[in-house]
C-alpha cells in the first residue's frame, strides 16, 4: 500500500462516519418534531450501526467465518429486538427469530457444501447451530410462542447437527485437537 491509499481510506472512513452522524441527527430532529411519543429514530440508529458492523467486521476484516457469522447473528437480533420494542406487537421471537435461524442454517449448509475448507468450518458451524437450537428450545419452553416455524427450526437444526456429527466427526475431532493442542 502506498500513502495515497491510506489517506484516501482515512478520508472515506471519516466521511462515512460524518454521514452516519448527520443521518442519525436528522432522524432525531424529525422524530422529535413529528411523533415524539414513538422513538423510531432508534431503529435508524441501530440500522446504521448494523451497517458499520456488516461492512467493517464482516466484509472487510480477515476474521474467521465463525466470528463473522456470530457477530452478524448477535447484531441483527439486537437490531430487531430494539425495533420490536418500538412497535406495538410482539413478532421477533415467534416469527423473526425462527426465520433468521433457518436462513443462517441454510447459509451454513451452503458454505459447508461449497467450501474447500469445510473441515475447518465444521466445529464452529456445529457450535453456531447448537446455539440456534438451544435458543429455539428456550423460546418454545419458556414463552407462550409455540409456532410451527419455531418447531420446524428446531427439527431442522437437530437434523443438521446429527448429520454434521455423523459425517463430520473426524473433522470436528481433528479441529478440537488442533485448537486445544491436545
Amino acid at each position: 500500500k502506498n500513502e495515497t491509499t491510506n489517506i484516501t481510506n482515512n478520508f472515506l472512513i471519516k466521511f462515512f462516519i460524518f454521514l452516519s452522524i448527520c443521518a442519525i441527527t436528522t432522524c432525531v430532529i424529525i422524530n422529535l418534531h413529528t411523533h415524539p411519543e414513538i422513538p423510531w429514530f432508534w431503529v435508524v440508529t441501530f440500522g446504521i450501526l448494523y451497517i458499520w458492523v456488516l461492512v467493517c467486521h464482516t466484509i472487510l476484516s480477515k476474521q474467521p467465518a465463525f466470528l463473522k457469522i456470530l457477530l452478524q447473528i448477535i447484531s441483527i437480533m439486537l437490531l430487531l429486538h430494539f425495533t420490536e420494542k418500538i412497535s406495538i406487537e410482539t413478532w421477533v421471537l415467534p416469527y423473526v427469530y425462527p426465520s433468521i435461524s433457518l436462513t443462517i442454517l441454510f447459509v451454513l449448509i451452503m458454505i459447508l457444501s461449497i467450501s474447500s475448507k469445510r473441515n475447518g468450518y465444521v466445529l464452529g458451524f456445529s457450535v453456531i447451530i447448537m446455539i440456534l437450537t438451544i435458543v429455539s428450545l428456550l423460546i418454545t419452553l419458556l414463552t407462550d410462542y409455540y409456532e410451527l416455524l419455531n418447531f420446524i427450526n428446531i427439527v431442522l437444526c437437530l437434523l443438521t447437527l446429527i448429520g454434521l456429527f455423523m459425517f463430520g466427526w473426524n473433522a470436528i475431532k481433528e479441529d478440537i485437537l488442533k485448537k486445544w493442542h491436545l
